[in-house]
């Protein structure tokens, strides 16, 4: 079986340094950064997930099979930055796709708001932007909106579990949580830009048993609208509610980009 290290090293060898395309004139980041190319190379190397080996229940089957979960706290801790950054030069990226804090909850960076990843041997985003800048790649930092297992851990009134899958109601204390996260990464790192996943509501299979009191709160809120006695609203007004805590999600995470720094991307 092929594994990670040498997938990457295969396809780093056979890629080789494509170089930048004419970039456009608006930068990203800071003042005076580097330029966004208007053709984006960009690959993700994932640090959000990992391989569990588990037994298996059906018969005449092989006896173990693999199931993808959510990477545990510490996972790929010893990542180094300047290797995670010649890589994808050799790749001939233009821009890095990698981690402000992935969906265990810790960040890859140190120093910051978000306790760090366990056992972080290197200060890892803050360091691969700068060898980023030096070979002229922009570098992005990665938030996931709908799941983060350690809030769920610490919230769990404001949390349908930590499942690897989407279990945040978008309520305003973890709007807040989410934010100052984001500036603060945008702050101590010195990213060009933000990638965001998974802006969505709970999955609905976490919701069959009952709304968390939180998000039957928030519903009225957006609403505007008592939940429903029966314990789960009508389908249009389920629609009505997720298209606007999407929207006002979407809202404050701009507004933190645009107070704290204009230029980094979304």
């Amino acid at each position: 079986m092929i594994t990670r290290r040498s997938f990457l090293e295969r396809l780093s060898a056979a890629a080789g340094f494509l170089g930048f395309t004419k970039a456009t004139n608006a930068r990203a980041g800071t003042e005076g950064g580097l330029p966004i190319p208007r053709q984006i190379k960009a690959f993700c190397i994932d640090f959000n997930w990992v391989h569990v080996s588990q037994p298996r229940k059906v018969q005449h089957e092989p006896s173990v099979e693999e199931t993808i979960v959510f990477a545990p706290p510490g996972h790929w801790a010893d990542a180094s930055p300047e290797k995670h950054v010649r890589w994808y030069a050799q790749l001939g990226a233009n821009v890095i796709q990698t981690f402000a804090v992935s969906c265990n909850g810790y960040a890859w960076y140190k120093g910051g708001f978000v306790p760090a990843q366990p056992g972080l041997k290197h200060d890892f985003l803050t360091e691969v932007v700068k060898h980023a800048h030096k070979t002229g790649i922009l570098a992005m930092g990665y938030f996931c909106v709908g799941a983060n297992s350690k809030w769920g851990k610490d919230h769990p009134d404001l949390s349908y579990g930590t499942p690897s899958n989407i279990h945040i109601p978008l309520t305003d204390d973890y709007l807040n949580y989410l934010s100052r996260s984001m500036a603060d990464a945008m702050k101590v790192t010195g990213m060009n830009g933000t990638m965001i996943d998974w802006v969505w509501n709970p999955a609905d299979r976490l919701r069959e048993k009952g709304w968390l009191p939180a998000e039957q709160k928030l519903f009225t809120q957006l609403t505007g609208k008592p939940f429903p006695s029966a314990g789960q609203p009508g389908k249009d007004d389920k629609l009505e509610y997720e298209r606007k805590a999407i929207d006002r999600c979407w809202a404050r995470i701009k507004a933190t980009r645009d107070n704290t720094n204009p230029k980094c991307v979304l």
